[in-house]
C-alpha cells in the first residue's frame, strides 16, 4: 500500500477568511432543502385528504 501512497493522513483546510461565507452557504442550503421537504409534505397530505 505504501508504494501507491495509500498510507498516512491527508487533510484539506479552507482559509479562515472563508469560514463564515461557507457557514452561511451551508445554512442556506439546509434551509432550502427543509423548505422544499416541508412543502412536499404539505402537498402530499392535502392531496390525500381531498
Amino acid at each position: 500500500m505504501a508504494g501507491h501512497g495509500r498510507t498516512g493522513h491527508w487533510a484539506e483546510f479552507h482559509p479562515e477568511s472563508q469560514l463564515w461565507p461557507l457557514q452561511w452557504a451551508e445554512t442556506g442550503l439546509c434551509l432550502l432543502l427543509a423548505g422544499v421537504l416541508a412543502a412536499l409534505c404539505v402537498w402530499r397530505v392535502r392531496r390525500q385528504l381531498a
